[in-house]
């Protein structure tokens, strides 16, 4: 039995090594929940606070009975 997965997905338009519009497709193409972050292509050195949330928040929505801190 296969699980589905809410994906999650970020993309930076200041992106030089991977196209952003390559990213929005992708991220359309799986149906993530997408937050852009200003930012190039290191956006977890340069907004760790954003790309941390983001990995906090798919982990409570795929175990909510997990305690995250």
């Amino acid at each position: 039995m296969r699980k589905s997965y809410r994906f999650r997905f970020y993309y930076c338009p200041n992106d030089r090594m991977i196209s952003p519009e390559l990213e929005r497709f992708i991220a359309k193409r799986i149906g993530a929940t997408v937050i852009s972050l200003p930012s190039s292509h290191v956006s977890m050195v340069s907004h760790p606070t954003e790309v941390a949330n983001l990995i906090i928040e798919a982990a409570k929505a795929e175990e909510p009975q997990a305690k995250v801190h």
